[in-house]
């Protein structure tokens, strides 16, 4: 008869702990990666949309192009694209905070992919934190950064040119856009359920914060940038 062998007990106390804990990662990766894959392949796109945004508003600035009769509708087709997938992404989260976080994540990822200084990238990242919460909220902290990068580079006709375009811009058309939107959501509210729902008072909220925030972003830009600004 074969002698029995007996563990020592360290070996039986991590079998204990061992296989439970890992049958709860094997539970928790299976999970998460059901319920979370949507969520992170449209946010790694609207990712992607906001680098390539990024790349094409630094290109037509570094040009002096920003107003040429091209720019607006190429960046308006991408900012709707944008904006199309940042409704999917925040019905499918069901969390203001993600979003508002994630906002901010890809503002700094996106800034960074095109070569801003770092020290910008963190001054901007921080200032907008908790106020940049939409897709338009993150085209203007892209110019506010654009024209600090492009100032501090010695190229002040550029980044005077691309905040004077865009101030021009905010205040024709993407401010009366905001606040038309805000009404328009806040009319309907009552008829809305779930995602709609969510999506409607997330936007309320967030242009109501960016409306006020973002003049503030452009009057804190460096007086040596802003003394060639035409308002």
């Amino acid at each position: 008869m074969a002698e029995r062998r007996e563990f020592p007990w360290w070996v039986k106390a991590i079998v204990y702990v061992a296989v439970p804990v890992g049958v709860i990662i094997v539970v928790y990766k299976l999970i998460s990666d059901w319920l979370m894959g949507p969520i992170n392949a449209i946010k790694d796109l609207w990712q992607r949309q906001y680098n390539d945004y990024v790349a094409e508003m630094k290109e037509y600035a570094e040009k002096g192009l920003i107003t040429s009769p091209d720019y607006q509708e190429v960046l308006n087709r991408k900012s709707t694209a944008i904006q199309q997938t940042e409704k999917s992404y925040v019905q499918l989260s069901m969390n203001l905070q993600a979003t508002i976080t994630t906002c901010v994540a890809i503002i700094v990822a996106g800034l960074a992919t095109v070569g801003i200084a770092r020290e910008i990238i963190d001054k901007w990242s921080k200032r907008v934190s908790g106020q940049a919460q939409t897709a338009k909220g993150q085209d203007y902290v892209c110019v506010c950064a654009l024209a600090e990068d492009l100032a501090a580079r010695g190229k002040l006709t550029e980044a005077s040119g691309l905040v004077t375009a865009m101030q021009n811009y905010f205040n024709t058309v993407d401010a009366p856009f905001m606040k038309q939107q805000i009404s328009y959501y806040q009319s309907i509210l009552p008829t809305l359920t779930g995602a709609e729902l969510l999506y409607a008072n997330f936007l309320i909220n967030a242009y109501t914060t960016e409306l006020a925030a973002i003049p503030v972003w452009f009057a804190s830009l460096p007086p040596i940038l802003m003394a060639g600004v035409k308002t």
